[in-house]
């Protein structure tokens, strides 16, 4: 396997290119066969149409397999970051996601704009994408944090991304993916996947679990520690059968 990077900005975004159709047919396999081109790819994409794109391309011989992707949106005083990443069943035992990668990458973007609110926005729906961020995160964003200048920042991402104030969840076009892991089961050995079935009781008709992350100095530390620790005593994985 190789990976392939790409770096495009906003005037080169082209949903209908080879690249980005190679991303719809992934999650088309993975998480949604009947989604529309639009649909898959609209709400990362175009609306609103990100300042820039950075993704890592999953290729076994000539065929993407996979691939990890993350859209850099400026807005006012804000810098808005978001993550999506998908990979065919048959070949996740081959493919490793880049996870010191992106953490890097969202200190360097904070780096370079030191003046402004740097978040990363997700709604993911699965357990397991949501369990990930938590363990590497200290603090996040939430209304019921009543901290005004956060609640101000939480506004202005639910304002542009069209969300109603104060919800939870989101609906996305994708639907969860079968998968062999019983989630009933793993709530009871992980606390944020407890949190997450708590918060998303509706996960596998496709709705999202609304998580914001402040790029702070305390959680770029925090996950750093947390990534060294991983790195240099590796574990099994807590998620079996």
């Amino acid at each position: 396997m190789r990976v392939v990077k790409y770096h495009i900005k906003k005037q080169d975004i082209d949903i209908h290119s080879d690249l980005f159709s190679g991303i719809y047919t992934i999650l088309t396999h993975t998480i949604g066969p009947n989604l529309t081109l639009e649909e898959a790819l609209g709400g990362s994409f175009c609306s609103p149409v990100p300042d820039e794109v950075f993704i890592w391309s999953f290729m076994v011989k000539d065929k993407m397999v996979g691939f990890c992707y993350f859209t850099i949106l400026t807005h006012e005083d804000l810098v808005i970051i978001r993550l999506t990443l998908s990979v065919e069943r048959n070949y996740r035992h081959i493919v490793k996601m880049p996870y010191h990668d992106f953490l890097w990458e969202m200190i360097f973007i904070k780096l370079k704009n030191l003046s402004k609110k740097v978040v990363f926005y997700s709604n993911p729906i699965n357990p397991i994408i949501y369990s990930v961020i938590r363990e590497y995160t200290k603090n996040f964003l939430r209304y019921e944090n009543n901290v005004l200048s956060q609640t101000a920042t939480i506004n202005k991402i639910y304002d542009l991304f069209e969300i109603e104030r104060f919800s939870r969840v989101r609906n996305t076009p994708f639907k969860m993916e079968e998968t062999s892991l019983n989630f009933e089961t793993l709530r009871h050995k992980n606390k944020y996947v407890n949190d997450f079935l708590n918060q998303n009781p509706d996960f596998k008709q496709g709705t999202g679990l609304i998580t914001m992350v402040p790029a702070t100095i305390a959680n770029m530390i925090y996950a750093v520690v947390k990534m060294s620790k991983k790195q240099f005593n590796p574990s099994k994985s807590k998620y079996k059968k």
